[in-house]
């Protein structure tokens, strides 16, 4: 009797078995009617109006010295912190971290300096609008 009943359990397993291989299907049995999640993919264009690795020699003398000048306001610290977002993979995030800090440490019209000289080579419009958002 025991093994009639242990050959019933092995047949029974071997066409479950089967049956999963061969017929199951399970999209017959999802009721989502084609509901699929849609992956947003968002591409923004770079916030530099020139190549970034060139726009530092395209600097001309006369903004040169007055970014140095400006820049010797900041503390070490900051230098460090602008230089590390400049250097960031994500340009946009990067650039809008700069003008931010730039923002907060700067005295106004040194402030204005910065984005009138920024502007030849980066989009200080968009920047601001970010700023503005993220606000």
């Amino acid at each position: 009797m025991k093994r009639i009943f242990v050959y019933f359990i092995l047949i029974l397993t071997i066409i479950i078995n089967i049956y999963l291989l061969l017929y199951w299907n399970p999209g017959k049995l999802n009721n989502d009617k084609g509901d699929y999640s849609k992956e947003v993919l968002s591409f923004t264009k770079s916030p530099y109006k020139v190549d970034k690795s060139t726009m530092l020699e395209k600097l001309s003398s006369d903004d040169k010295k007055d970014i140095e000048k400006i820049i010797k306001k900041l503390s070490a610290f900051d230098v460090e912190t602008i230089r590390e977002y400049f250097n960031d993979a994500n340009e946009q995030e990067g650039i809008v971290n700069i003008f931010k800090l730039l923002k907060k440490r700067l005295l106004i019209e040194d402030y204005k300096k910065i984005e009138e000289i920024s502007s030849k080579y980066i989009d200080i419009d968009n920047i601001n609008k970010i700023i503005k958002k993220k606000k």
